[in-house]
Order: C-alpha cells, then structure tokens, then sequence
C-alpha cells in the first residue's frame, strides 16, 4: 500500500516537471540582460597629415571617455587603417591612453606615428579595472578621414570658392 502511494506520487510529480501545465508556462517571463553602455570608449579619431621637406608625415590622434562609475587602468585602443582606393587593411596596431588610470567620467588621449593615411576603424578598446580583471569593448567603428581642411569646414569656415 505504501509503495502504491510512493508510485503514484512519483508519477504525479514527473508529470508536473517534465509537462508543465499551460497555465504556467504561459506566465514564466525570461529575464532579459539588461545591456549597459561600455566602460570606455574611443569618441574621436582624426589622422593629421604634415609636410615637412617634401616628405609627408602622419599622426593618428584621439581620445577615449571613462563612462564608467569606477576607474580604468591602461587602456590601450587597436586600431586598422584602410586603403581610400581599395578598402582593404594597410596598417593595423595598437595606442596607449594618456593617463594610464582613468577615473570616472574622465578622458583620456592617444598618439601615434602613422606610415600611412586612409579611413580609421577602431575595432577594439582594452583595459584593466581596480580589481585585475580584464575587460574589453568591440567598438568596431569607422571615423571619418579628417584634415586640416575639412576641420575648418566643420567649425563653421566653409572654404572660399
């Protein structure tokens, strides 16, 4: 009598688990993640171009925005640069952050010597948080190519004709 009862116990409970009835499961929400912005992010990019003694030189320059509610520490930016006539990669690497700890809310910037100019995809930032860890954030975006002469046009002083 008792193995009776246990059985059909057993039975009800498995039925239960393995055919919820449609009452419940029409009631069972999946928690969604909620998508916070990134820690830190590359918000501008230009390539300055100068011309020294007939030869041209190249300065990848930037910043990068903590948006973080705690400090970061050694960002470092990767970078591609591509071709204008071809899309395709002509140079790829990497740029340190001035400063190497960036606090809540604050930016940081980067330079560095180019071979080349083109169009500017910043494909990832990488930093360090207080506790060790390891983070990064796939920016995956491309900037504008920007000069000397389009910069003056963008602050208002369209070029003469």
């Amino acid at each position: 009598m008792a193995n009776l009862f246990l059985y059909s116990t057993l039975v009800a409970l498995q039925s239960s688990v393995l055919l919820p009835s449609p009452a419940l499961s029409s009631n069972v929400l999946l928690a969604k993640k909620d998508k916070k912005p990134p820690a830190a992010v590359v918000t501008e990019v230009e390539i300055l171009k100068e011309n020294f003694a007939d030869t041209w030189f190249y300065t990848l320059r930037g910043s990068l925005k903590n948006q973080s509610d705690a400090s970061i520490l050694t960002p470092l930016v990767y970078y591609e640069i591509y071709s204008e006539e071809t899309d395709k990669i002509i140079e790829a690497g990497t740029a340190e952050i001035k400063p190497k700890i960036l606090t809540a809310g604050t930016a940081g910037s980067f330079q560095k010597e180019l071979n080349t100019t083109g169009k500017i995809r910043i494909t990832l930032v990488q930093w360090q948080q207080v506790d060790k860890a390891i983070k990064s954030h796939k920016q995956m975006q491309f900037f504008p190519l920007e000069t000397e002469d389009s910069t003056e046009e963008e602050a208002g002083n369209p070029s003469s004709p």
